[in-house]
């Protein structure tokens, strides 16, 4: 069984000038993943910008065929894209800034989301291989800014506005810029974490509540499930009539899948674990993918609609405490992007799966 994990450290992440491959990362490592349940999966290890010893995906496109995230490298923390033609390349910090993180990705990779240090402190960016790393803007007062995800067309950026207080939940537009949702008006601390394919439903956090937005509803909390609290929607279906995320207490998390059409649900293992959470869904399959921690660590799982939920594994190692959690997964369910420890340490990884279409 699983082992408890050590508390990970903070992920200090981290650039625009550096639009050249890691010679590290120019191609991904695949293998056979360590005690996986799938027959025929493959984990692939996209390495680490130049100087780097650690990094974590955080979103792959819906094609499967992009991977954004965070890398420390010589020159710090940062926001990084992958593909197979390029390999990892460092996407910069805003002017002034010495780190960043990306997040988000639209589903054809063209656009990227995350924040970034500035002169003027953390600020939400949006990101195109045209226009390089543009931060969406200030708000009123010395507060800081980070986007969190993005609709599939890349016109629609959720995240949060943090200072002191606490935080409230953004949505961004081209036309509209910057506007709160109104969650600040329940809880004086809520984040925007995921957003429908569409860009038209928002789901995150107020307080410790899951919400889902709409313009015409607004800010609605979600009813508890089977008595348990559900406490952060992390993704929504692209109408965002299905949400996952975590339900129950802080020690101990069960991954819920919520549907406007009834079926809601608690997602679990066959066995008692401490902790399930869900983090993301398919846009065309309904696969739902997160993380089990137990007593021996932590593995990612994924669970296709109907079927019972199977366990990715991790990368090959000699030994030591094993981690893995899944983040993002492509519309069709085949490819799960996230991090996994390793030979090597901790690394960017993602799945590939054959015959999950």
């Amino acid at each position: 069984m699983f082992r408890i994990l050590p508390k990970l450290g903070a992920i200090a992440l981290v650039s625009l000038a550096q639009l050249v491959p890691s010679s590290y990362a120019s191609a991904a490592d695949c293998s056979a993943p360590v005690d996986s349940s799938i027959k025929g999966a493959v984990i692939c290890d996209l390495g680490v910008l130049d100087g780097g010893e650690s990094s974590f995906a955080k979103a792959v496109s819906e094609d499967g065929l992009t991977v954004v995230g965070v890398s420390d490298s010589s020159e710090g923390e940062r926001a990084f894209l992958w593909t197979e033609e390029q390999g990892m390349i460092s996407l910069g910090v805003l002017a002034g800034g010495a780190e960043s993180r990306a997040t988000g990705i639209s589903a054809d990779g063209s656009v990227v989301v995350g924040k970034s240090d500035s002169e003027a402190g953390w600020r939400a960016f949006r990101w195109t291989k045209e226009t390089g790393m543009i931060s969406l803007g200030d708000v009123d007062g010395d507060r800081q800014t980070g986007a969190t995800a993005v609709s599939s067309d890349g016109t629609v950026i959720v995240g949060s506005v943090g200072g002191i207080g606490g935080r409230s939940a953004f949505r961004w537009t081209a036309d509209d810029g910057l506007t709160f949702i109104g969650t600040e008006e329940l809880n004086s601390d809520s984040a925007a974490l995921g957003i429908s394919g569409d860009g038209k439903v928002i789901v995150g956090r107020v307080g410790f509540r899951a919400f889902r937005w709409t313009n015409a509803e607004g800010v609605v909390l979600l009813a508890p499930v089977q008595g348990e609290k559900l406490r952060y929607a992390h993704d929504a279906s692209t109408d965002g009539s299905i949400i996952v995320g975590e339900a129950g207490s802080h020690s101990k998390t069960k991954a819920f899948y919520w549907s406007s059409k009834g079926g809601t649900d608690l997602l679990l293992p066959a066995f008692k674990v401490k902790k399930t959470g869900a983090r993301a869904i398919s846009q065309l399959n309904e696969t739902v993918v997160g993380y089990v921690k137990g007593s021996g660590g932590e593995v990612a799982f994924i669970k296709a609609k109907d079927k019972p939920m199977e366990f990715l594994g991790w990368l090959p190692e000699r030994g030591g405490t094993r981690f893995s959690s899944a983040s993002d997964v492509s519309a069709d369910g085949s490819v799960v992007a996230g991090s996994s420890t390793g030979e090597f340490g901790h690394r960017a990884v993602f799945w590939k799966l054959s015959d999950r279409n």
